[in-house]
């Protein structure tokens, strides 16, 4: 969690035990200011800390800039299944850390 004169300006998570970035969101009046980029460190090295070697994403459509920016490489286009039925299309994405 990140916060900006006592307001929650962003979040993530990473799951060390399946070695994967969970997610990581910022509100929309905050983007473009670094935050995203600063969550996103503070998880890399989480992960680093706890031993991992690489991380992997599912990175919705408009992500995957922000994603490649900080170093992950893109896989091949592919979708993900909610568990109610409907899909979003993602791009599976790593990175060695």
């Amino acid at each position: 969690m990140l916060e900006e004169q006592e307001y929650i300006v962003g979040f993530g998570f990473v799951d060390t035990k399946n070695s994967s970035l969970e997610s990581i969101f910022v509100d929309p009046r905050f983007t473009g200011r670094g935050f995203g980029k600063k969550i996103a460190n503070n998880l890399i090295h989480k992960a680093k800390k706890s031993g991992l070697y690489n991380l992997r994403l599912s990175s919705s459509l408009n992500a995957i800039k922000f994603y490649e920016s900080i170093g992950f490489v893109a896989g091949e286009k592919t979708s993900w299944k909610h568990p109610s039925g409907f899909e979003l299309a993602c791009i599976p994405m790593t990175k060695v850390i």
